[in-house]
């Protein structure tokens, strides 16, 4: 659900770091948000939801991993006016062995330029609004919060023009 797709469906923008352990963080991105939106409905998902059961809406009900099921039939597509500027979209993550080394700085620096290099304009991405350390990174990486009401309350998009 988080990785696959973007490893299948624009593998040009994904990036991967090897450690002394194997695979030791990532960084992804896909080049235009709404077609690869599309894509990963018709060539990823819709495969998936044969084999994965909804586990439905009320959460209440939910166990293990019922949370990234319930994404697997219900993922939350979210496009609006406010990020046409910013198409592209990107994902980071790092095992704790290679984070406060400038891997991250360094890796998204790359997607950043592989994307505009592809003609891109910008990217946004979302971050949890409680994670400070986060955003103090992509802050340092010129993103800015993207203020809007076409975007669901309580979450934070961040965005920027290369």
């Amino acid at each position: 659900m988080f990785i696959g797709p973007y490893l299948v469906l624009e593998p040009k923008f994904a990036f991967v770091l090897e450690g002394p352990n194997g695979v030791a963080g990532y960084v992804m991105g896909a080049l235009d948000t709404p077609d690869f939106y599309r894509r990963m409905e018709r060539d990823w998902l819709a495969k998936i939801r044969t084999r994965v059961k909804n586990p439905g809406d009320d959460e209440s009900h939910w166990t293990g991993s019922d949370w990234v099921r319930r994404l697997i039939h219900r993922p939350p597509y979210l496009y609006p006016p406010a990020l046409h500027p910013y198409p592209s979209h990107g994902h980071v993550d790092f095992l704790p062995e290679a984070r406060g080394l400038g891997w991250g700085r360094r890796g998204f620096e790359h997607l950043m330029q592989a994307l505009s290099d592809a003609g891109s304009p910008g990217m946004h991405l979302d971050v949890s609004p409680h994670n400070h350390s986060a955003i103090a990174f992509y802050e340092k990486l010129g993103f800015a919060p993207v203020n809007s009401d076409e975007l669901p309350p309580g979450g934070l998009t961040m965005a920027r023009r290369f």
